[in-house]
């Protein structure tokens, strides 16, 4: 009687048991149920196109925004391969999956095609999301016509914006060019008839004591002739278009290190005869400003210009031994060198080139222009014939 009764309790408390582990068992598929109801519902109303899919291309499942995407309904989808849904072939797809790892996903820049044979960009980013018992990828697409239509935008803009900044440099090269002729043919030419007259006057006045003055008048015409080509040299140098960028900046150093007392030495390497005349312009005036800054604001004794050109990129550093500054403050400097750095930095951005700065207060500075530049396209010889042509 005693064994029947501990037999009928242990069967009371193994039924209370396992009434305990179903109803556990039945809300935690309920919770279970729920939350794959919420991805669910997540993954249908994803902005961006899902896919998973097989390692044979077979489309397992999709959500609402790839149906929409392409114009298919989630049926038609799940009946095609991936290679019928974008402009790559199946062995095209195929081939770089077998990369893809759970850790590793992949990323793809490709189109697209509707299901009305229309085509779009999209970025899409695949992972591996089953191994077993077969391998399962998840693919995210999202489609980024606007972005590509505003990339492209932005790159004619930038295009055009270049050929208005060569345009502009061009022309104020011609207007440099023609204020020079002027200056050369007129006033220089008169100046010197004016020297000539003058010279012959000294001769004549030796005996009447009137040397002193024809003497002083004559000093002073020299140095307005000396400004006057000076001035005509800086409008428009006739080197800079003949010989090239180098020379053009050489020349600026002897006359700095001749009249100015500071050692400027240039250095160079690169092919630079066949620099397009506009970015040469741009560069000569750039590098000369650069110049007169450590000459006339940071008080410079050495300075050392390094022109660099390689396959697609043009380098232009100068370096002094001046007062040096803080990069990132401008409390220090002229407003005039305040200006003419942000006006050069400004040029440059304008062709994709940047200004960079480093220095120290009583350190010196280094300053470096960096510009891209296409390669060559033309011969020496018939670049610096359309060099010449292009002034005219």
């Amino acid at each position: 009687m005693e064994q029947l009764e501990l037999l009928q309790r242990a069967a009371q408390r193994e039924r209370r048991a396992r009434e305990q582990a179903e109803g556990l068992l039945e809300a935690k598929s309920a919770e279970l149920y729920a939350a794959n109801l919420h991805l669910r519902r997540l993954y249908d109303h994803a902005a961006d196109a899902i896919f998973s899919f097989d390692d044979q291309g077979n489309i397992l499942d999709v959500n609402q925004s790839a149906c929409q995407s392409l114009l298919y309904t989630r049926d038609e989808l799940l009946s095609m391969k991936v290679h019928e849904i974008t402009e790559r072939t199946e062995s095209e797809l195929k081939q770089p999956w077998t990369q893809i790892g759970q850790h590793a996903p992949l990323q793809i820049d490709g189109m697209l095609r509707r299901r009305d044979e229309v085509t779009f960009p999209a970025e899409v980013r695949v992972t591996e999301v089953e191994s077993e018992p077969k391998k399962v990828l998840l693919a995210i697409a999202r489609d980024v016509t606007l972005r590509t239509k505003q990339r492209h935008e932005l790159e004619a803009s930038r295009k055009r914006l270049r050929q208005l900044s060569s345009e502009v440099t061009l022309t104020e090269a011609k207007e440099r060019q023609r204020l020079a002729q002027v200056l050369h043919d007129t006033i220089g030419h008169d100046l010197t008839v004016v020297r000539m007259h003058i010279g012959k006057l000294a001769e004549l006045c030796e005996t009447s004591g009137g040397n002193v003055h024809s003497s002083s008048a004559l000093r002073l015409i020299e140095g307005i002739v000396k400004q006057v080509r000076q001035v005509t040299f800086d409008l428009s140098p006739a080197v800079l278009y003949e010989l090239g960028l180098p020379a053009a900046i050489k020349t600026v150093a002897r006359v700095v290190t001749e009249e100015q007392t500071p050692n400027c030495e240039v250095e160079s390497s690169g092919n630079w005869r066949s620099l397009p005349i506009d970015l040469a312009i741009l560069l000569y005036y750039a590098t000369r400003e650069l110049i007169h800054n450590a000459v006339k604001h940071a008080s410079a004794e050495d300075i050392h210009v390094r022109l660099d050109r390689r396959e697609q990129t043009i380098s232009i550093t100068v370096i002094d031994d001046g007062k040096g500054f803080e990069p990132h403050t401008d409390d220090h400097r002229s407003d005039h060198a305040t200006y003419g750095l942000f006006s050069i930095r400004e040029r440059l951005a304008v062709l994709g080139g940047e200004l960079l700065v480093a220095s120290e207060p009583e350190m010196g500075s280094s300053v470096t222009l960096r510009l891209p530049c296409p390669a060559d396209s033309a011969s020496p010889g018939r670049r610096n014939s359309v060099q010449k042509e292009s002034l005219q």
